[in-house]
């Protein structure tokens, strides 16, 4: 409630009073903020200040902040979130961001608005990969200015973001020149070559690791699930990169029981520049493999290869070849393909 009281005889000034509910921790509170206030202002406007003015530049000061020098305006004039594309903005700067840092610029921006009116605007866009580092610059007061990361750090000091989409792009199967067809096609920038081969180097051992291990896991599960514990049976296949003189074959053997990858060697032409004799190093290395881990093949399913079966035979003891099945210490009288069927076959000793 606000009272006027108007006293002539003392000359003062007309004056009112404001009742503030509140007890005297609050209206100490008040008070020592008032008084901080006053501070500022007389240093700032080098005169005396009284608390009407304190009051009216602060409500002028929240005013602004929230209306905007026209008071006309509505008490939330937030803009909609929903926009239409120009033609003349269709090809603007593109980059990839991370959810950390759409909370972080959201407190910069806050913390902006909390000493100052003025709007923050892009002065410059740096592409770091897939980043981008942006420059804010206040555009009421010049001495404003920000950096702000599409992107967190990671404890090496490399971004999150760009390590992702190494992972994304070694794990995926793209070339190289893929890769770099569609970031440059998109427009979101691009991680170097040599920061890619960095980033290989490092990701290569830990895949190594992970394949030791699940190679490791596959073996011994396999090895177990026998009641004789004297071996495993093996299926293997090639895969050859395309039909006629293929660069590269991938050999691959799983377990007859629990169908886990035992071993996968990739064979180039820079180990044997005859594509027929892929199968065959690959079988060899696979066998070596396996070797080195104690453990010996009783079964060997496979497709019929002439390379592959002079190998088997010379390695696997006491046989009779048949097309699709060879077996250790065994003469194998039946066979069926493992292409789409269980492995089965009679033997005897």
């Amino acid at each position: 409630m606000a009272t006027e009281k108007q006293d002539s005889s003392r000359k003062r000034p007309p004056n009112f009073r404001i009742e503030i509910p509140g007890d005297e921790t609050v209206k100490s509170r008040i008070l020592e903020k008032l008084q901080k206030v006053k501070g500022y202002l007389t240093s700032t406007l080098n005169k005396p200040v009284n608390n009407s003015l304190i009051i009216e530049e602060l409500l002028d000061f929240w005013i602004k902040q929230q209306l905007g020098s026209d008071n006309s305006k509505e008490l939330h004039p937030f803009p909609s979130t929903y926009s239409q594309t120009r033609s003349q903005d269709v090809d603007q700067g593109l980059f990839v961001t991370a959810e950390k840092s759409l909370d972080t610029y959201g407190e910069l921006f806050e913390a902006h608005t909390s000493i100052c009116n003025g709007k923050l605007k892009v002065l410059k866009r740096t592409m770091k990969g897939h980043v981008a580092s942006v420059r804010l610059m206040c555009t009421k007061e010049k001495s404003h200015s920000y950096l702000w990361s599409s992107s967190s750090y990671l404890p090496n000091d490399e971004f999150l973001v760009n390590h992702r989409i190494c992972h994304a792009f070694y794990s995926s199967g793209f070339l190289p020149v893929h890769y770099t067809r569609f970031v440059n096609g998109t427009g979101i920038g691009c991680i170097t070559k040599e920061r890619r081969l960095k980033f290989f180097r490092t990701y290569k051992e830990h895949a190594e690791n992970e394949s030791d291990q699940s190679v490791d896991n596959a073996i011994n599960d396999d090895f177990f699930s026998y009641d004789d514990l004297d071996g495993i049976n093996i299926m293997k296949d090639a895969r050859h990169g395309w039909r006629k003189n293929a660069k590269d074959t991938t050999v691959v053997a799983l377990g007859e029981k629990m169908h886990k990858v035992m071993d996968c060697e990739p064979i180039t032409k820079s180990q044997d520049k005859v594509v027929k004799r892929h199968d065959r190093l690959g079988t060899q290395i696979i066998y070596e493999h396996l070797e080195n881990k104690n453990m010996s093949i009783k079964i060997h399913a496979y497709d019929r290869n002439v390379s592959v079966n002079k190998f088997v035979r010379d390695n696997l003891l006491s046989i009779r070849m048949t097309y699709g099945m060879l077996s250790r210490h065994q003469d194998v009288q039946g066979y069926q393909t493992f292409r789409g069927y269980k492995l089965k076959c009679t033997a005897t000793r």
